[in-house]
C-alpha cells in the first residue's frame, strides 16, 4: 500500500464523551504515525471532523449516544531511503581482504565440516563483531605472517 502524493488519508473512532473523545484523538494520531512509519511516508496536518448520527457517511454507530471523530491527512511526501553504512564500508580493500581471510580461517577452525563462506557471509559477520576485534586481529594476522 503505497499511497500517491496528495491521497487523503483517513481514520474514524467512535466516542460518547469528552475524555473519550481525546483517547479517540489520541489512537487516531497513533494510527497515522504508525502508517507514516510502515509505508515510509510523510503526512500533512490532520483535520479532525466530529460526525453525529445521521451523517450519510457515517456507518451505524453502536449506540444511539455515540458520535464519530474522523481524520484526515494528506500524503505530503515520502520518507527518503537512507543507505545504512556498515563497517566493511569503512575499511580499505587490502584490509578487507584480510579480514575475509581471517574470517574464514576462524570459522573452518570452530566449523570444520561446514563449507568455506562466502563473501557475502564474512561480511556480515566482520560486520556483527569487526568493530570490536578487527584491529586486533588484522595487527595480529600480520605479525605472525597469516596474511600479508
Amino acid at each position: 500500500m503505497i499511497e500517491p502524493l496528495g491521497e487523503v488519508l483517513e481514520s474514524a473512532d467512535w466516542y460518547r464523551s469528552d475524555d473519550e473523545r481525546r483517547e479517540s484523538a489520541i489512537a487516531i494520531r497513533v494510527e497515522f504515525a504508525n502508517t507514516e512509519k510502515q509505508f515510509g511516508l510523510i503526512l500533512g496536518p490532520i483535520t479532525w471532523q466530529d460526525m453525529d448520527v445521521g451523517d450519510e457517511r457515517m456507518p451505524d454507530p453502536p449506540g444511539p449516544e455515540y458520535r464519530l471523530l474522523r481524520g484526515e491527512a494528506k500524503v505530503a511526501c515520502y520518507r527518503p531511503v537512507l543507505r545504512t553504512r556498515y563497517f566493511v564500508d569503512e575499511l580499505d580493500v587490502v584490509d578487507l581482504a584480510r579480514l575475509r581471510i581471517i574470517t574464514r580461517r576462524a570459522h573452518h577452525s570452530a566449523c570444520p565440516r561446514e563449507r568455506a563462506l562466502t563473501d557475502a557471509e564474512c561480511d556480515a559477520m566482520i560486520n556483527e563483531h569487526g568493530p570490536r576485534h578487527a584491529e586486533n586481529a588484522i595487527r595480529e594476522a600480520v605479525d605472525a605472517r597469516v596474511v600479508n
